[in-house]
């Protein structure tokens, strides 16, 4: 199998030169002899290795996530949610509450953000702090804890910030739901508004139509269209025929979303074996030869 070997692009090359000054490791025969003293001492040290360790994960974290690629079992699952969101909404839900989810979902966002942030400070503070300081007395031992820590902290943080950004997309989201369901019924119930006045005036709805649309939305009993629906169900005299079509429609949609799930996974792993594919077509075959002892 063809195989390109870079030495500049090894990951031990990436992590060196991303914690050591010019990517260069100097080991020192005596660590404990007498040298003169850089400025800023030890401390100085220190911080210079743990700053160039902190940038070193943040980068390589935003660089994985920039490469995570879009897949279609995403966009179904955002599909689904929606759906779900739309089916149980509480078309009467007031104006107080809408509010106090909208702030709901900020303090949510805000533990988050809090989740994030302890993780890499952890990270900082018991795995960069205690690595960088090994560099006082040996810094082999150093580079080794560092690149075993840098690892693990990298996928660490990589998973909570992705985890963050589901989180905050997903609250951000249903907070402009809100938002906008809130204002667009507050509009539609001022008879004044010229929107309303246009359609009354042209006979697209009936004066009658928009009474009953006002009284239904000032009712305090909470209806969505789960709730209708297991209404309907409900108002079945036949207890075998209820229970046939309550069955029937719950098995319906969830072997839907289950044969969804299939189909979206196997078009992405059929987007992803013919990357692959194309990557090998493009290849080039390239010959390592190793002197050992040449002349």
């Amino acid at each position: 199998m063809a195989f390109t070997l870079v030495a500049s692009e090894l990951r031990s090359r990436v992590i060196r030169s991303r914690i050591v000054q010019e990517g260069v490791r100097r080991l020192s025969l005596n660590a404990f002899s007498e040298q003169p003293q850089e400025q800023g001492g030890t401390l100085r040290r220190i911080f210079d290795y743990t700053k160039r360790f902190t940038g070193f994960v943040i980068s390589s974290a935003l660089d994985l996530l920039k490469g995570l690629a879009f897949s279609v079992r995403d966009l179904f699952t955002g599909v689904v949610k929606a759906v779900q969101f739309l089916w149980r909404f509480n078309w009467r839900i007031t104006d107080e509450v809408i509010d106090a989810k909208i702030l709901n979902a900020y303090y949510i966002i805000g533990g988050g953000l809090g989740g994030f942030t302890g993780r890499i400070l952890g990270w900082l503070s018991c795995g960069a702090i205690p690595g960088a300081s090994i560099f006082v007395f040996n810094q082999a031992m150093a580079l080794y804890v560092l690149k075993n820590v840098g690892e693990e902290a990298l996928e660490d943080v990589a998973a909570e910030a992705a985890s963050l950004i589901n989180l905050t997309t997903g609250q951000l989201l249903t907070a402009a739901v809100l938002y906008a369901y809130k204002n667009v019924r507050s509009f539609l119930l001022n008879p004044a508004n010229p929107v309303t006045v246009m359609l009354l005036r042209t006979g697209i709805i009936s004066r009658s139509k928009y009474d009953q649309f006002i009284e239904e939305a000032g009712k305090p009993e909470p209806w969505s269209f789960a709730i209708a629906f297991q209404n309907k169900i409900d108002s079945i005299e036949s207890p075998f025929v209820q229970n046939f079509v309550e069955n029937l429609v719950d098995e319906f949609f969830d072997s839907c979303v289950e044969a969804g799930y299939v189909v979206a996974g196997s078009i992405d792993e059929f987007l992803a074996l013919d990357q692959i594919q194309e990557l090998e077509r493009r290849g080039q075959e390239r010959r390592v030869e190793i002197v050992l002892g040449g002349a």
